[in-house]
């Protein structure tokens, strides 16, 4: 499970057919079953019965088990970018082992396969896969290449090479499924965030543009440890308490929590809470957020944005989202999706703390994140929509006109293939992230 979101060029999953065999405790708490006990049996060649509760525990720890097992084959065989390899023994393999649910998977009958000492190649729609069921065990000659009778060779065959030990003058080889792998300096970002999406965008805006490059780079191939910024005291005019005090509020967008469909203790327990996850403590500073925050609410609640959404006929909020460009697949979640009768909105709320003039500014940053939101909904409705931003500060509703984010969503894999082939840089710079 450590291993969820990270990607290797090749994995590989040895002793595939081995199966977990657990038993429960002479005691036991199961979650569903409750408390049971397993009865003494004295005479070890007779029956085994157990009570009811016992037996259902057994079978329920079991199917928890095999469960696990098949979440944890998923992580595996998908942390692989170029290769992935399973191999086990097939005299050993029962029905739930890996290695037959894999083969399963595979529509492959191992008992009607024939073994041979060759691999064999199979075509899939997803790509192909490599069949090896040997007949009788790899010799040195089809392990080291040139080996010839009478010379030292590494073999499996040979204890010292099974153990790790080196065979002097002889280079150690690779089993026939393990040639060397072509890895794509690019894999990783064959699966994005749209937060990386935005630091992407972002990165021509940087001065210097290569820092931008960088932090996209860093945040992709984790090669270079977070920027560290000190946390400045909670001011009122301070940018952190205004970046924090526009998520509290972004929380509340979320959840439709408005002062006129809300009642104010309510309201005001809700920021305050919002307010504490933020990181706020101090009851003063609390007491400040909430004011600011109920300000900025009702200043929403007036905007031509909230009539919009009340007058829509379909309004989804945090919608979750998959785009699969021709190179990559970048997730994410749209803050608003709405239809007026007639087109698609992308609305996608900014808390960074910017004026009126700053908006329009700032906008641009998020060009390739609204391309990203657009193309994602496109590909769903069949319609391209038109993409909002909604800066939570100084109340402004920017319209970006596809002319504007098109060319960023056109330039997106080459982007990210410039980003990641640069040198990496140290150092970042503060650009506002929404």
């Amino acid at each position: 499970h450590a291993s969820k979101g990270l990607e290797f060029p090749a994995v590989i999953l040895a002793d595939a057919a081995w199966e977990r065999s657990r038993t429960l405790d002479t005691f036991a708490l199961d979650p569903v079953a409750g408390a049971v006990c397993r009865l003494p049996i004295d005479d070890p060649d007779a029956d085994d019965p157990q009570p009811f509760a016992y037996e259902w525990a057994t079978s329920l720890t079991r199917q928890r088990d095999e469960a696990e097992r098949r979440r944890l084959l998923y992580v595996g065989a998908t942390r692989a970018a170029d290769l992935l390899v399973v191999s086990g023994s097939l005299h050993r393999a029962g029905e739930r082992s890996w290695l037959r649910q894999w083969l399963a998977a595979l529509e492959i009958d191992p008992d009607a396969e024939e073994p041979a000492d060759l691999v064999s190649i199979r075509q899939y729609a997803w790509g192909e896969c490599s069949i090896y069921l040997p007949a009788t065990p790899p010799d040195a000659a089809l392990l080291v290449p040139g080996g010839a009778a009478g010379e030292v060779s590494s073999s499996w065959a040979d204890a010292a090479y099974r153990t790790g030990q080196t065979i002097p003058g002889v280079e150690p080889a690779l089993p026939p499924l393990l040639d060397e792998v072509a890895a794509d300096p690019t894999a990783p970002a064959r699966a994005l965030t749209a937060t990386q999406i935005a630091r992407l965008g972002q990165a021509p805006y940087f001065d210097p543009t290569s820092h931008g490059w960088a932090r996209f780079r860093h945040s992709v191939l984790h090669d270079a440890p977070d920027a560290l910024r000190p946390l400045p005291e909670r001011e009122p005019d301070d940018q952190q308490f205004r970046r924090i005090v526009g998520e509290i509020v972004h929380r509340a967008l979320q959840a439709w929590t408005l002062p006129d469909n809300t009642p104010d203790d309510a309201l005001r327990d809700r920021l305050d809470a919002l307010a504490w996850q933020q990181g706020i403590t101090d009851p003063q500073q609390v007491e400040l957020a909430i004011t600011t925050g109920l300000d900025l609410l009702r200043r929403f609640e007036t905007s031509d944005i909230r009539h919009q959404l009340e007058a829509a006929h379909q309004v989804y909020r945090e919608l979750p989202f998959v785009y699969h460009t021709s190179q990559r697949a970048i997730t994410g979640v749209i803050d608003v999706l709405y239809f007026d009768g007639k087109r698609w909105h992308v609305l996608d709320y900014k808390t960074t703390p910017v004026s009126e003039v700053g908006a329009w500014f700032n906008a641009r940053h998020y060009y390739l994140q609204l391309g990203v939101y657009a193309a994602a909904v496109a590909a769903q409705t069949g319609q391209w929509p038109e993409a909002h931003l909604y800066y939570i500060h100084p109340g402004r509703l920017i319209y970006v006109k596809p002319d504007l984010w098109q060319p960023a969503l056109a330039r997106l894999d080459d982007d990210v293939r410039a980003a990641l082939e640069i040198d990496s840089i140290s150092g970042s710079s503060a650009a506002d992230e929404g």
